[in-house]
């Protein structure tokens, strides 16, 4: 009897030391990697997701318990295999934007540890023009003539990190214009044979969604084309003074158009209106002549079809023109034509333009002359004969001019030899006659400007002789 009780009570006394171990055991606090605060791998809308591993560790892993709250729209968290001690974010997003995830571990004693994770997930991917039906870009591409497709790629949505390629390949000498970056254009010179040619365009983002359409592009064996697909120019004449003297203004083509052909290809080029171009500003008309490529043979050499450094406005034609901006209200179409084709380029309305500037002019030398003194004879003072100069301004504006007090006197006109000085009278130069203050460049009449001096009794008196000057300078303001 005795025997039986020792067993029993080294039989418990065992028993709870073991509980009192594996007690001491589930005591590590659950923990989750990676730490709070993370920003998870990016998804796309629409595109299937699996997020960075999430892991537990410590607590009773008997097995750990996964939530989340917080998640966007088709995704869920998906544990992993026994004892579920890892989880990933899965599924496929329904809707785009930022969200805060609060992602929750519970161990097998209730235990948990709660972690926040950021996710973005980005729109979908797009490509246009694309559509399950195969696009044709344009315009079509001449055999060995420079060429840059018109159609231009545009990748939307995503991560806006795009790379390009072409899994199908475009014609031979034709390539994307960049495989990076947005607004992809096809450029080159093809040396395929004519025919219709088919090629896909993919594009694909940071995250790795792609998105793929098929194009096809025109090769026409022979004939004539736009270099870089641009057929429309702009053809600025620049600020113009009319009273610089400047002389005949040369346009500047600031969006160059250039052809080529093929092979040796005789063309004829029309202008459309041929004559009569002006550019305008409310009711005033600048004229101007348009040159541009002549009718011949050209090949695949490249040739201006604007001519800039012919095309021109005279002085002639800008002279008289009132101040203001002016541009053609009218477009201007030039046609070039071969057998077998033809292609326009044009200078829009507004695509001509010239400012002319406020200015004015002096012409003539003004004096004022006293001629030969003495006191004797001019005793009782004597008045300068004037030789005015004639003032031109652009038409309509107004002018004001001021006098500087005479210069190097402190305000005292004075006639010098040597040190030796003779007082005068300078008139207050305000106004101009003639024209009433206004006056056009190249007009009838420029307006005089009004000046005069005198010379008082007594100013010669005990004056040495000798050849006396002053220098009076005149302020023109417009």
């Amino acid at each position: 009897m005795k025997r039986n009780l020792k067993t029993g009570y080294i039989v418990l006394l065992f028993s709870l030391l073991l509980a009192g171990l594996v007690s001491t055991a589930y005591a590590l606090p659950v923990t989750m990697t990676p730490a709070s605060g993370t920003t998870l791998t990016t998804a796309d809308q629409g595109t299937a997701y699996t997020s960075n591993t999430l892991t537990a560790a410590g607590g009773a892993a008997n097995p750990y318990t996964w939530s989340a709250t917080g998640l966007p729209a088709g995704l869920a968290p998906t544990p992993g295999g026994w004892p579920r001690t890892t989880c990933t974010i899965t599924g496929t997003p329904t809707v785009s934007g930022t969200f805060t995830i609060n992602v929750t571990v519970h161990d097998a004693n209730n235990n948990s540890v709660t972690n926040t994770y950021y996710l973005t997930v980005y729109p979908p991917l797009t490509l246009t023009p694309g559509s399950a039906t195969r696009t044709t870009i344009a315009p079509s591409a001449v055999r060995n003539v420079p060429y840059t497709s018109t159609t231009i790629f545009v990748a939307g949505g995503g991560s806006g990190s795009y790379t390009w390629s072409t899994p199908t390949a475009l014609p031979a000498g034709l390539v994307l214009s960049s495989t990076t970056g947005n607004n992809i254009q096809v450029t080159g010179t093809c040396t395929a044979t004519a025919g219709n040619k088919i090629f896909s365009v993919r594009v694909t983002d940071s995250t790795g969604s792609s998105i793929q359409y098929n194009y096809m592009v025109v090769v026409i064996n022979a004939g004539c084309d736009f270099a870089g697909g641009d057929n429309t120019a702009y053809m600025a004449f620049g600020n113009i003074d009319p009273t610089a003297g400047a002389g005949t203004i040369y346009g500047t083509e600031t969006s160059d158009v250039q052809f080529a052909c093929s092979t040796a290809t005789a063309v004829t080029i029309t202008v459309a209106p041929a004559s009569g171009w002006q550019i305008t500003s409310g009711s005033n008309n600048i004229s101007y002549t348009l040159v541009v490529a002549p009718s011949g043979t050209y090949g695949p050499v490249l040739n201006d079809l604007f001519i800039a450094n012919s095309t021109n406005i005279t002085q002639g034609q800008y002279v008289n023109a009132p101040v203001g901006t002016y541009t053609n209200t009218a477009a201007i179409t030039v046609t070039i034509t071969w057998a077998g084709g033809t292609i326009s380029a044009n200078l829009p309305i507004g695509n001509v333009s010239a400012t002319i500037q406020n200015g004015c002019a002096i012409t003539g030398s003004p004096a004022l002359a006293f001629g030969n003194l003495d006191a004797i004879t001019n005793a009782s003072g004597k008045t300068a004969t004037v030789t005015p100069p004639s003032v031109k301004c652009t038409m309509s504006d107004a002018v004001a001019v001021t006098n500087d007090g005479g210069i190097n006197y402190s305000g005292t006109p004075r006639l010098k030899s040597g040190t030796n000085y003779i007082n005068y009278n300078f008139s207050s130069a305000d106004s101009l006659t003639g024209a009433g203050g206004t006056t056009d460049i190249g007009g009838s009449g420029a307006g005089k400007l009004n000046i005069g001096a005198t010379m008082n009794a007594g100013a010669l008196d005990n004056a040495p002789a000798g050849a006396y000057i002053d220098t009076i300078t005149l302020t023109i303001s417009y």
